[in-house]
Formats: structure tokens, sequence, C-alpha cells
């Protein structure tokens, strides 16, 4: 029975990597080392990201790799949402006119890391966002990562604690709960290379939410087909102007969008 390893991300694209990496401690290098051990006894890797195929390429395992993009059931997504809790919300943040979503880790402080989503462009980009002083919006963040306290930190800086509304890591029912509000906008891996769909992402496609990301192209035609419906961001900057896209549609335009 041939052995077949199904990729999630970092530890093929990343981990392999931090042998030679002249910053790495050596307890990572020890793990890059099994790493590289274990691709070579593989006889096969199933992924969704391009960043793994050129890792794969670097390693000379590139023959070993399968593309095969991540499904989500549809179906049994939508009921898991809690209609209940979700009448709720949308009486609670209803008014607004978008509620800006950020469930994904909060590990910002370094970029370089395997981990980081962006979440300080997203940041930056409310920020402007606050200080252009022509909208009523909200922002719904997860309380969970390695930098949460510094991210709050920011926003305490930025003034914006009166227009951010932290949330605990949230039960999956409860993630997709939030991802249904009627005028959510949720936001992921602003600047990454990974730029494919994945755990939030794919959840909120499956229960018809607003997407703003980083897209790889290439990748997504490859499972998704050439359109799939998401406004693309990788910096503050794209982040900025994909919130205030989204604030010039019309609801018309924004369910044409999704």
């Amino acid at each position: 029975v041939p052995v077949v390893h199904l990729s999630l991300g970092s530890e093929v694209t990343q981990l392999p990597l931090l042998l030679f990496r002249r910053a790495a401690t050596p307890r990572q290098r020890w793990a890059a080392l099994l790493a590289r051990r274990a691709l070579a006894r593989t006889g096969g890797v199933v992924t969704a990201y391009r960043a793994s195929r050129e890792t794969l390429a670097r390693l000379g395992h590139l023959s070993k790799t399968h593309l095969l993009g991540f499904a989500e059931d549809l179906r049994r997504n939508r009921e898991r949402v809690d209609q209940q809790h979700l009448a709720e919300l949308n009486a609670r943040y209803g008014a607004h006119e978008a509620v800006f979503l950020w469930l994904s880790r909060l590990n910002f402080r370094n970029p370089a890391a395997p981990e980081y989503k962006g979440a300080d462009r997203f940041l930056e980009a409310l920020t402007r966002i606050a200080r252009d002083g022509r909208h009523n919006i909200r922002a719904i963040v997860g309380r969970h990562g390695e930098d949460v306290d510094a991210f709050c930190e920011q926003v305490r800086d930025a003034g914006l604690m009166g227009m951010v509304d932290f949330v605990p890591h949230l039960p999956y029912w409860q993630v997709l709960t939030y991802l249904s509000l009627k005028n959510a906008v949720v936001f992921d891996l602003l600047g990454v290379e990974k730029g494919t769909l994945g755990g939030l992402t794919g959840e909120a496609l499956s229960v018809n939410a607003l997407l703003v990301m980083a897209v790889d192209r290439e990748s997504m035609a490859v499972f998704y087909g050439p359109n799939c419906a998401i406004l693309e961001a990788r910096s503050a900057d794209t982040c900025y102007a994909a919130m205030r896209r989204v604030l010039a549609m019309t609801p018309t335009e924004r369910d044409l969008q999704r």
C-alpha cells in the first residue's frame, strides 16, 4: 500500500525548507529533516496549493504531486447554521452597511511565519475606513491566535474599540452562523502565498458569504473554474479598496458578487 500524504499547508510548503535556513532553531532543523525523509518515503502528495508544488519541485518530488481541491458539504453546512442565533445576530447587526468579519487566527507579528494570514493589513484597512467617517460599519474579530493581545492593543491605539466586537474561538456551527450574516463580508489570507480555498474560506463560500482574500488564480481555475466569486486583496491598500468597493455596491450587486 503506497504512503499518501494529504497536505494542509506549511508542513510541506515551509517546514522542509528550514533545514538549511540560518535563522532556524535546532528543533526546526530536526523537524525539517524528518519532513524531508517522510516526503522521500511518500508515494504521493495530495495538495491544493501552488506553493506546495513549488517546494516539492525544489526537493525533487514534483512527480508525486496530485492536485485536489477540498470540497465543502454545502447542504450540511447550511443545515448547521443556527437560524435562531442567526436571527439574533441579524437583529443586532442588520442596521450596519456592512459587517467585516475576521475569524482567522491573529498571528501577524511575523509576516514570514507560515501561520501569517494578514490580520494587521485588515486592521490598517479598517482604520482607514473608520477615518473616512462616511459609513456605518462594524467588525467582528475572533480572539484566538498567538498575537491576540498585540492585536487588541493596536485596535485600542487606533481608537476602534467602539467599532470592533471580539468573539471567542467559535465552535464550527457558530462560525457558519456568523458567516451567514446577511451583511457580512469575510476577510482571510491577505498577502500570503497560498491564495487557494481552505478552512474558513471554503466555509464562507459554502454559506454564500461575500469573501475578500488573496487569490492564486492559477490554482483556483483548476479547482473552481476561472470565475470563482471572490474579491481579491493582498495588501492593506487593496484590502481598503475592497472594503470601499463593497460599501459602494447596491444590495443587488452584492448578491451578484456572492
